[in-house]
């Protein structure tokens, strides 16, 4: 498959998690899945094109979803809707679903349930936190790649005088959201085991810090 490239066959009993980066959109930038090991946080396979309809690369990632053991899986919600559709025609059920707004203890104890939506929602808050937990993990070597292009992304990313992170002028950043995507699914509760008879419930937990 053109744009695979596999670093790690799947074991059994083993539990990977997935994240997709989408792109803006056809021929533009490129859109970026991958799956990594839960427990040991290594890379264990990256997706990166862009000629494909988000539609087709969304069968690849089913296919690899499979393939990988049935992990937890996420995806950038604002221009994931194509992905999620054919998730959700595959039967993909152990997909990531962020708490928006979550409760106080007051609602909660008076039994109001937390409305949780599929997809990473990637605002600038959300995204330093993401970054800052993944440069947590690579400062400590506790997670892993051997793509290089990936690693080349992590080194280029940037703070801008605008105080936005980034990637640096004519860079690209596909690979370094898919990287910190992939360690965030890692740390969701559930992903370091293998798929259950029931689907997974899962809410942001950045939990490094």
């Amino acid at each position: 498959i053109e744009g695979l490239r596999v670093y790690d066959l799947p074991q059994p009993g083993v539990a990977y998690v997935g994240y997709t980066d989408p792109a803006e959109g056809k021929g533009r930038d490129s859109t970026a899945s991958g799956f990594m090991e839960a427990m040991t946080r290594q890379v264990a396979c990256v997706f990166e094109e862009n000629l494909l309809e988000p539609s087709k690369h969304a069968e690849t990632v089913c296919d690899l979803w499979e393939w990988y053991n049935r992990g937890v899986i996420g995806y950038e919600r604002a221009k994931g809707e194509a992905h999620a559709l054919v998730l959700g025609q595959r039967g993909v059920d152990r997909i990531f679903q962020h708490v928006d707004n979550p409760l106080t203890p007051q609602q909660r104890s008076s039994g109001i349930e937390e409305k949780r939506i599929p997809g990473f929602p990637m605002t600038e808050h959300t995204k330093r936190g993401l970054i800052d937990a993944h440069a947590e993990l690579i400062e400590t070597l506790t997670t892993r790649t051997r793509d290089r292009k990936m690693v080349m992304q992590a080194m280029d990313f940037v703070v801008t005088d605008g105080n936005k992170l980034e990637a640096a002028a004519g860079g690209h950043d596909d690979l370094e959201i898919l990287w910190a995507g992939l360690c965030l699914m890692a740390a969701q509760p559930g992903a370091q085991s293998l798929r259950t008879s029931e689907p997974v419930k899962t809410t942001v937990r950045y939990g490094w810090r």
